[in-house]
């Protein structure tokens, strides 16, 4: 079917993004006091190659460490530049929200650099145990 364009970000990965949205329960996120204030901006823009997506600033900030110091120094809206695919972005928003993705050939390199990139060890961690234990041989051989 056809693609409804909102702005430079189609609709479809829009929906996507807003269903991860309602997964994220705060008590997750830990003591999120020191995002509430009138300094600290919740709305936060992933740049990847070709498109922006609009993020909360208060669920990136409690899980990236780099993210959180990113929202601090900027003077404006943060836009953060990620260079991957929307689909591999996507995949790693899915999990800093709190969702499951199932790791495979498709997604461990975008889960990868974003938990290497954004100091997000829980990614890093799930890519490199699916890598060390499911990784197939013909991709090992590509990688190494």
């Amino acid at each position: 079917g056809s693609v409804i364009r909102t702005g430079s970000f189609k609709l479809s990965y829009y929906n996507e993004y807003k269903s991860y949205l309602r997964m994220v329960q705060l008590s997750e996120l830990g003591d999120v006091t020191e995002y509430i204030n009138e300094d600290f901006k919740n709305e936060v823009y992933l740049i990847t190659e070709d498109r922006s997506v609009k993020c909360s600033g208060l669920i990136l900030a409690a899980r990236s460490p780099v993210i959180k110091e990113l929202i601090r120094a900027s003077q404006h809206i943060p836009a953060i530049e990620f260079t991957d695919d929307v689909p591999g972005l996507l995949v790693c928003l899915r999990l800093l929200y709190g969702g499951s993705v199932v790791i495979c050939e498709d997604n461990y390199r975008s889960i990868f650099k974003f938990g290497k990139l954004f100091n997000v060890q829980e990614m890093t961690d799930a890519a490199n145990k699916w890598i060390s234990e499911d990784l197939p041989l013909n991709i090992f051989w590509e990688v190494f």
